[in-house]
């Protein structure tokens, strides 16, 4: 049930399955930046904690009301 969530998700159907289960539409993936990720180096390179980089995983960032970045 990938379909919609675009080339993002392509290889992780699993996690565009998860998002519509929960409401999440591939246009607000999108908007508010959601990433699968499937190796531990990219989750270092963002400062992930080493406990924290399990993959595959599904990257959310945490917004500010700006919209930038703080986390994830």
């Amino acid at each position: 049930m990938s379909g919609g969530y675009g080339v993002v998700f392509e290889n992780f159907p699993q996690h565009a399955d998860l998002l519509a289960a929960s409401g999440i539409t591939p246009d607000h993936a999108r908007a508010r930046g959601y990433i699968p990720v499937d190796t531990k180096v990219r989750l270092e390179g963002i400062g992930v904690t080493k406990a924290g980089r399990n993959v595959p995983g599904l990257l959310i960032p945490q917004l500010r009301k700006d919209g930038s970045t703080w986390g994830y």
